[in-house]
């Protein structure tokens, strides 16, 4: 672990930094970790060679820089409900969860890690203030869409 320097840290990320930039952004966060977890463990002393701020911000350019993300084309809004009734064809667990999501505006993530309960809309807001936080920002969830359901 003490042999890990900052040249050895670019050596691996300079061939994918242009071309695969999120890979080896996220490639670095875990050297980081890996790095600061032996630090802590004793196993290393000094600077973490893979840390962004005032290290490699310097020496590779900032990814948002290299490329910028690309969403994926939108639905448009008129054929909505022709896509929710071929979606409810489907039997899937997975065309449930897309479903829900569109429904709700849930973020992937909060569907992702969902658990069966009783329905969403029966859950107090002060539920989902603990579930949706975003950088210690509560946030106020959309109610489904059509629905005629009053919101507290």
């Amino acid at each position: 672990m003490s042999q890990i320097d900052e040249p050895l840290i670019l050596k691996v990320l300079e061939p994918i930094w242009d071309s695969k930039t999120e890979t080896a952004s996220r490639l670095r966060g875990r050297i980081e970790k890996v790095l600061d977890t032996a630090k802590v463990k004793k196993q290393r002393t000094g600077e973490n060679p893979a840390r962004w701020r005032g290290n490699l911000e310097i020496l590779l350019a900032k990814p948002r820089e290299i490329k910028k993300a690309k969403n994926h084309a939108a639905l448009p809004y008129a054929d909505l409900p022709a896509f929710m009734t071929e979606l409810r064809k489907r039997p899937a667990p997975a065309a449930r969860a897309l479903e829900w999501t569109i429904l709700t505006a849930a973020r992937t993530g909060e569907t992702k890690n969902a658990k069966r309960g009783r329905p969403v809309m029966d859950r107090p807001r002060s539920e989902f203030v603990r579930i949706r936080v975003q950088r210690d920002q509560p946030q106020r969830p959309s109610r489904p869409l059509g629905s005629s359901l009053p919101w507290p």
